[in-house]
């Protein structure tokens, strides 16, 4: 496949959902409450409206005339023609013009390998996210490219999107951005990774843009999180223009009869008031 030299891409760093693999800290084996199949398929609804996300966003920035392409990559080797299958389920619009294998012996080199293996093919910039954000909006991967442009120079550029706990769901830099993930998300210092992408970035000098917080889901806190802001997108798109709803998540969140709830004021209240000093 022919890359256009200066092109930009959005890369999906995911992984297949492979059953009792993906996503095992929301199963009951690990204190969550799902089975190993509906973790997996949890994690496929979600790289499926991410992708459709991704998709639409890259339509929306090529109003301004430049070329943009969807990417994905996975590990390890043997697992891609699993995840090909899933992405087989979207339609054509949707899917990626390549798929990756990125290598390495940690997430920090995964991360390093697919990012410069994008590079690599001649695209000026890169944005990257996690297959896990069904809450990702297409505006947000605009902003990631938007600043990027404005911010590029001599030291290139970084755009950062955080997630819960101090993490990071996505970031994005430019070909000229002299910058190694190596020791940022598993660090000997024990900082959060947005703390060490932020230190990194500024000990090199190098100019960045923080964009909203965007939250993955990892954990069962993360799930009862996700539903109830399922049914708000659902309603607030009838009235607010640009708004993707993640269908998939949401028509198996339905399937699987998920529903969130929250402990009554005053058990609430009784709890705190029992604590400790």
């Amino acid at each position: 496949m022919t890359f256009q030299t200066g092109s930009k891409a959005l890369l999906i760093f995911s992984k297949a959902p492979v059953v009792g693999i993906t996503k095992t800290r929301l199963t009951v084996q690990r204190g969550g409450t799902l089975t190993p199949e509906q973790a997996a398929a949890l994690y496929e609804a979600c790289l499926l409206d991410v992708m459709a996300t991704g998709a639409t966003a890259l339509e929306r920035c090529r109003a301004d005339g430049q070329e943009y392409d969807l990417l994905v990559s996975c590990s390890p080797a043997e697992e891609c023609p699993l995840l090909l299958k899933t992405l087989n389920r979207l339609p054509d619009w949707a899917r990626p013009a390549h798929v990756l294998c990125d290598q390495g012996n940690s997430f920090d080199e995964h991360m390093d390998d697919a990012v410069q293996q994008v590079l690599a093919r001649g695209y000026a910039a890169v944005v990257v996210i996690g297959g896990d954000l069904p809450m990702l909006q297409p505006e947000t991967i605009q902003q990631a490219f938007h600043w990027l442009d404005r911010l590029n120079g001599p030291r290139g550029a970084l755009v950062l999107a955080p997630c819960q706990e101090g993490g990071v769901s996505l970031v994005g830099l430019t070909g000229e951005t002299p910058f190694s993930f190596r020791g940022a998300f598993y660090n000997p210092a024990g900082v959060t990774a947005l703390e060490a992408l932020v230190e990194k970035a500024a000990t090199a000098d190098i100019p960045l843009a923080l964009l909203e917080t965007i939250s993955d889901v990892d954990y069962p806190v993360d799930l009862a999180s996700l539903i109830p802001t399922l049914q708000a997108m659902t309603y607030a798109a009838e009235f607010q223009a640009g708004i993707v709803v993640p269908q998939h998540t949401l028509n198996l969140v339905a399937k699987l009869g998920l529903a969130a709830r929250a402990y009554p004021e005053e058990a609430v209240r009784g709890v705190l008031e029992s604590r400790p000093e």
